[in-house]
């Protein structure tokens, strides 16, 4: 089983608690992160957005879950591979 981060918020849930309630159930998480600009839900690169990643990453890590896998389902005109090296240089900023 996996679990999308963006969604869960979406959905009005918090992914951390999600990740702990499925403790021992997820080989991977989908770390995608969520902006708000101009009163519109945005994709975003990990750790530019509003989601709680310390929270959640910490999570993922209790409940023994193997991968984390950055996803960015839109980069709105940007270089997809930008966004994703700016996820990658967050990610190593805390030590993933």
């Amino acid at each position: 089983m996996h679990l999308d981060t963006y969604w869960v918020q979406a959905a009005g849930g918090d992914p951390a608690k999600w990740i702990k309630k499925l403790s021992g159930r997820l080989e991977c998480v989908h770390l995608k992160d969520m902006a708000y600009i101009d009163k519109q839900r945005r994709f975003a690169p990990v750790y530019e957005g509003n989601m709680n990643f310390d929270a959640i990453i910490q999570a993922c890590a209790e409940a023994k879950t193997e991968y984390l896998l950055v996803e960015q389902d839109d980069c709105y005109g940007q270089d997809l591979f930008e966004c994703l090296r700016v996820s990658y240089e967050n990610l190593k900023s805390k030590g993933l």
